[in-house]
Parts: C-alpha cells; sequence; structure tokens
C-alpha cells in the first residue's frame, strides 16, 4: 500500500440547522395576538378575557443560573458572565438587613 493514494477523509464540519421557519411563525402568531388584543382592547373589552397563548418551544435555549432567563447557546455565552457580575453588585439579603438595624 503506498501512502501518496491513501486520501485523507476530512471529518464533515457539523452544521447547526437553521430553524428561521418556527421563529418566523412564531413571530406572526405574536403580531396576530396583539392586533386581536388591540382591537378587543378598543371595543371596550378587558385584557383578562383574553385567552393566554401558549409560550413557544425554546428546548434548545439555554437558562442563566442567575436571572432565569432564557437565550441561544452563543447569546448565553456573553449574558451568563456579565449578568454574573451584575448580580455581584447588587446588594444581597445580608446587606439590606445590616443596613436596617
Amino acid at each position: 500500500m503506498n501512502i501518496k493514494s491513501v486520501s485523507r477523509v476530512e471529518p464533515e464540519p457539523h452544521i447547526v440547522k437553521s430553524n428561521w421557519r418556527r421563529k418566523h411563525e412564531d413571530f406572526i402568531n405574536a403580531i396576530r395576538s396583539a392586533k386581536q388584543m388591540q382591537v378587543h382592547l378598543a371595543s371596550g373589552g378587558k385584557l383578562s378575557d383574553l385567552a393566554i397563548s401558549p409560550p413557544s418551544d425554546n428546548s434548545d435555549y439555554v437558562k442563566c443560573p442567575h436571572c432565569s432567563r432564557r437565550f441561544s447557546q452563543t447569546v448565553a455565552s456573553r449574558h451568563i458572565p456579565k449578568c454574573n457580575s451584575m448580580q455581584s453588585n447588587k446588594p444581597g439579603l445580608r446587606n439590606t438587613f445590616k443596613a436596617k438595624h
């Protein structure tokens, strides 16, 4: 077997499928429900009369342990360290208790 005759097999890069269609449908549904809400409120209805729209499925999102918001993987990698530093700037329960007494 000749080394020059053996071709090198390159692994295929991991391709992340775009979910633009699902995001687009979520956006369209949000616009439609906002229009229905405006019409209902303009006709004198109460906001509590309207049905609550189901939340969109964001199972691929990462939850921030500090503020409990959900982000995509790339955004979470930027947000979580920033949120951690912002949380450390806020006074905790111990600090507020000491300030009162």
